[in-house]
């Protein structure tokens, strides 16, 4: 391609978007104000809106009776029972090459075998065990202790 077609070709694409430009900016026929200078919805106007679109529009009061009558007192006793209750989770940990003792205690925070990964991370070290994590498999209890769980991936 010649420097000169090419010159022609870079022309057509400059008028062809200046006339299409203009021909944007000087219609008007949809104009819509922005939404600074329309006026606020009134109250009612809000709450049919948010009704049209399938939301539920309540006083404030009436949503504190709900919330209350939806959670039930539990006296102490029920609680020291649904705390005594915890989940047992068992979790396959896999320890590959390269793999920090950070990078095994997130995974085990993952897995909710561990509830405080800075706590694992602390006894990793005072048990001197970073540098003797084994590559494989482990299946893994969150009523274990962390001694009990580096006992068995180092």
């Amino acid at each position: 391609m010649s420097s000169n077609a090419l010159q022609q070709f870079a022309g057509g694409l400059f008028i062809s978007s200046a006339v299409l430009g203009g021909v944007y900016w000087l219609s008007s026929s949809n104009e819509v104000p922005p939404v600074s200078e329309q006026e606020p919805l009134s109250h009612e106007q809000m709450k049919y809106e948010l009704e049209s679109e399938g939301f539920a529009v309540i006083p404030l009061s009436e949503l504190h009776q709900l919330r209350e009558a939806a959670s039930p007192e539990v006296s102490l006793e029920e609680e020291e029972e649904i705390t005594e209750e915890e989940s047992i989770y068992i979790f396959q940990l896999e320890i590959t090459a390269g793999m920090t003792s950070y990078d095994v205690a997130d995974r085990l925070l993952t897995g909710r075998v561990i509830t405080d990964r800075s706590e694992f991370l602390h006894s990793v070290d005072t048990l001197e065990k970073s540098t003797s994590l084994k590559i494989g498999t482990y299946q893994l209890r969150s009523d274990m202790s962390h001694e009990e769980i580096l006992n068995i991936i180092s």
